[in-house]
């Protein structure tokens, strides 16, 4: 890592991944850490961003989950894999490596679904089964609005015998506060920022608002409102605030653009070197072939190669549409898109 961690700290990294990766196959503490290394180089983001636990446990619970499935070290059979386990080389090392050499995009989208960590504090319009005042117990009226302050969050491991097709990678802990001032005087000043009062449940309609605000500034000893509230059942989401997703900063989106696009080369590059060395075989009847626009009467592709005992025509028929058959078709188009590589 590039910077020093406590080992306090990597402990417990160690322990929640452990929640994350629950059933599948289980990380070590130095893989937690070259996991921990991977997020905060890759998606930019810093092991003090409470953000950085979700990430870290989407990253870890995605591998996880491949290396239950297809084995510590995937497809290598045991030779191999004792050759690489003796290298040094962990099961995380591996399957990153799987993900970064062919499959970015699937790592990345998934964490991007998966990663959203809940807000510290949210406010609810409380219903018939919601909990009590935390602070003064007092049970709490149909309608009234009680502040829902994160006290704890866990990576998500199985739930009902299966993975949970929700889109949060935990779960949450609350505390309950009733809008009385000596309550809300438990939230903390940066949770009664103006920013904060902004994140509202979805069932508390806008008008709560007003409520809620003036419930944060009010005095010492200043009762809870008494306005109440009806639930709208189907509040629509606003799309710009989808609490449910992650979205990765302009920093890490350049990262992965360039990982995708290092990997498209990478894959590209021993199709375009097999085309230039195919050319060899085209060069030298290229020039007279490569307008050719008209199919034979035979269906018979039309491409003729100059060989040292004569010439030789393609014995495969055409596309539909094309003289050529599909190789011939593909390296002309290969040649007049790049006739400079196709020298001899």
């Amino acid at each position: 890592m590039a910077e020093q961690m406590s080992d306090g700290r990597m402990d417990y990294f160690t322990k929640r991944m452990r929640m994350a990766t629950a059933y599948e196959h289980t990380f070590t503490k130095s893989e937690v850490g070259e996991a921990v290394a991977f997020v905060k180089e890759t998606f930019c983001i810093d092991p003090s961003d409470r953000q950085f636990e979700a990430v870290l446990a989407s990253v870890c619970r995605l591998l996880s989950k491949h290396a239950t499935r297809y084995g510590k070290f995937g497809s290598l059979d045991e030779g191999q894999a004792a050759d690489v386990d003796d290298r040094g080389q962990s099961s995380f090392t591996y399957w990153i490596n799987e993900f970064l050499n062919g499959e970015i995009e699937k790592l990345t989208s998934y964490v991007e679904r998966t990663a959203k960590m809940p807000p510290e504090v949210e406010y609810k319009l409380v219903t018939k089964t919601d909990a009590k005042c935390d602070s003064c117990k007092v049970k709490p009226e149909t309608g009234e609005v009680h502040a829902l302050v994160l006290r704890d969050w866990k990576p998500l491991g199985r739930a009902c015998g299966g993975w949970s097709g929700t889109t949060i990678v935990g779960f949450r802990k609350y505390t309950h506060y009733c809008m009385a001032a000596n309550c809300v005087a438990n939230l903390s000043p940066a949770l009664k920022d103006d920013r904060v009062c902004a994140r509202f449940h979805d069932s508390v309609p806008p008008e709560a608002r007003a409520a809620v605000e003036t419930a944060l500034a009010a005095p010492a000893g200043t009762p809870k409102p008494t306005d109440r509230f009806k639930k709208l059942r189907k509040r629509a989401r606003d799309d710009d605030d989808d609490e449910e997703s992650f979205e990765f900063s302009e920093e890490a989106k350049a990262k992965i653009a360039a990982l995708i696009a290092a990997n498209a080369e990478k894959k590209a590059a021993p199709k375009r070197q097999a085309d230039e060395d195919r050319m060899r075989k085209y060069r030298p009847t290229m020039e007279e072939f490569k307008d050719v626009t008209t199919p034979s009467e035979d269906g018979i592709c039309v491409y003729t190669f100059s060989e040292r005992d004569g010439r030789r025509r393609c014995p495969y028929d055409v596309t539909e549409g094309s003289p050529f058959c599909s190789m011939c078709k593909s390296m002309v188009g290969f040649y007049k898109a790049s006739p400079s590589v196709s020298i001899y």
